[in-house]
């Protein structure tokens, strides 16, 4: 009976529209993706290596077979995103296996997935074979001991590639890193579990194709490169050191939302901070869950304005709510404002900002701020994906959206702790600004956040601490050297200073294509001549190729590391090609 009721839900599931469940309607909420886990990287062979020794379950494979999520809630939804649309069943181990083959020989293209309660809990493929099926493991750390156990809580995923493949599929833009030291950590514990290595095998080679296009294809040799040698400028998490011990001590949420709130109002001026009922507070699992949250708060078909180039998950999950799209250039929004690049679009139910942007670095001035409230003011959303939280250089300094505002209404801003707080690891973030709207995140997002640990609050609140004056003058002065050391070193191999855009705040720098060159063809001649990795412009927006040709340079690596850029250019003979 149980398992019937769920195939009439499940099969209900699958009649849902292609864009996923409805928006706010009659003050409701749902959500159809976020996005909080990762490609599995190292924790993969592990992992497999798990399922031989403790069920003789082998799986080859030549792609992926373990995802990993911080979140339950954030697995399902992405299970409903990958298979709602054929028929999905959902069941907790033990299950009836007689009535499980059955509805597989009924469906065909059907999906079951089985929860274990625990590690050592049998697994479902020692009693049933089939590629439709994926296990679920929730790994609690409390149960073992803490020399072997990782420090979170996590959901770990196996089966078959094309499954697999397909939960990537339907997440993949939007996909975070699981966290290399979390990753480390369950990789050591599955290494050490012990267990008697079986003979039986399950399943055979699969060639499937990778989902995801790989951003280093272009570049052979750069994935198995010579970390030493090589100078990564193409990746977007910056270099920043944090004690290894912050969060140890945990925090309450009631702690973590007291300690946002005293940023907001030492950091921006927000005199509306510690006013509740003016300046809401909510946690998500890293500032893609938050922006997925905030975007499914709109009706599908909805207009939202998009900056272009943008850090590309904000189309995916505009796409995953089916709303409609306008781009906007955000150096024309700098130097014009929203009235004059917004006077052509009618129904514009949300502009999304990025300041400092990534990757123009454009700082929000107070101008700018007050013309964006006005819009908020007539009932646009208006809402500020904050990422780099301190750094601005030159004398400048970061602004809020909420700052100067009369009013928060319609007004939100995300507090990212990846990037320049130095937290990537934490998967977590702050949703601040106007009570009505977040609340109706806080209606959604509970389940998400009673999954974020005190570890990972206390890890937040205790970094927002620490960065005083002091510390944030240290922090700008690094990453300005970081900066100029780059821009010198393009300029002497001859690039125009007119090609380049060099950032009053973040972490990255754009530099235009010559004509003669693609931006392909500019990131492999760097990278086999010189060592050095830069990322096409096209990597965060594609929808900006046509118009604009360029590559992305970030100071994600140390000052020290950059200061060997200019060797790098001259040893290789690189220059700015003639016209």
């Amino acid at each position: 009976m149980v398992l019937f009721r769920s195939t009439l839900i499940l099969f209900a599931i699958a009649l849902l529209p292609v864009n996923g469940l409805a928006g706010i309607c009659d003050g409701e909420l749902a959500v159809t993706q976020v996005y909080s886990s990762a490609r599995p990287g190292p924790l993969d062979p592990a992992y497999r290596a798990y399922y031989v020794k403790r069920f003789g379950i082998q799986v080859h494979a030549e792609t992926d077979t373990t995802l990993a999520y911080l979140s339950k809630s954030n697995l399902n939804e992405n299970l409903q995103s990958a298979f709602s649309q054929r028929p999905l069943l959902i069941l907790n181990h033990p299950i009836d296996v007689a009535q499980a083959e059955s509805f597989l020989d009924q469906n065909p293209e059907a999906t079951v997935v089985v929860f274990r309660s625990g590690i050592s809990t049998q697994s479902i493929f020692s009693e049933l074979r089939d590629e439709r099926i994926l296990e679920v493991t929730h790994f609690d750390p409390s149960e073992f001991s803490p020399e072997n156990a990782p420090a979170e809580s996590a959901y770990l995923v196996f089966g078959a590639p094309t499954k697999i493949a397909r939960l990537l599929e339907a997440k993949q833009e939007g996909s975070q890193f699981f966290g290399l030291e979390l990753s480390k950590s369950y990789v050591k514990f599955f290494e050490t579990f012990p267990n008697q290595v079986l003979s039986r095998q399950f399943w055979a080679p699969h060639p499937s194709q990778p989902v995801l296009d790989d951003p280093f294809k272009i570049a052979p040799g750069f994935r198995d490169r010579d970390l030493k040698k090589t100078l990564d400028l193409g990746s977007g998490q910056p270099a920043v050191q944090t004690p290894a011990n912050l969060g140890h001590a945990g925090a309450t949420l009631e702690q973590a939302t007291a300690e946002v709130r005293s940023w907001y109002k030492n950091q921006y001026g927000i005199k509306k901070a510690n006013q509740p009922k003016s300046f809401s507070v909510h946690f998500a699992q890293g500032a893609s869950s938050a922006l997925g949250q905030v975007f499914a708060g709109l009706r599908p078909g909805s207009k939202v304005a998009i900056p272009s180039p943008s850090y590309y998950v904000y189309h995916t999950l505009a796409r995953a709510q089916g709303l409609q799209i306008a781009l906007y250039d955000p150096l024309e929004l700098a130097n014009q404002g929203p009235t004059a690049v917004f006077s052509q679009e009618t129904d514009l139910k949300m502009i999304l900002t990025n300041f400092p942007h990534n990757p123009t670095g454009k700082l929000l001035t107070q101008t700018l701020a007050n013309e964006l409230q006005s819009f908020a003011a007539r009932g646009t959303w208006v809402v500020n994906d904050l990422s780099y939280p301190v750094l601005a250089y030159d004398g400048k300094k970061v602004r809020s959206i909420l700052h100067g505002a009369k009013s928060l209404k319609n007004l939100i801003e995300v507090l990212g702790a990846s990037k320049d707080l130095g937290l990537p690891e934490e998967r977590i973030s702050a949703v601040v600004g106007d009570p009505i709207l977040i609340s109706r995140l806080q209606d959604y997002g509970q389940g998400e956040t009673l999954e974020i640990s005190k570890r990972r609050l206390g890890a937040m609140t205790e970094r927002l601490k620490m960065l005083n004056p002091t510390e944030q003058e240290k922090l700008k002065k690094e990453f300005q050297s970081r900066r100029d050391q780059i821009v010198q070193a393009f300029l002497e191999v001859g690039w125009p200073k007119s090609k380049m855009t060099v950032p009053e705040g973040g972490m990255n720098i754009v530099l235009e294509v010559p004509e003669s060159m693609s931006p392909n063809e500019l990131t492999t001649e760097l990278w086999q001549r010189a060592g050095i990795y830069v990322s096409p412009g096209y990597f965060l927006d594609s929808n900006f190729r046509s118009k604009r040709r360029f590559v992305r340079v970030t100071f994600s690596e140390t000052a020290e590391r950059i200061g060997n850029l200019r060797n790098l250019l001259r040893q290789s003979g690189f220059r700015y090609p003639n016209p």
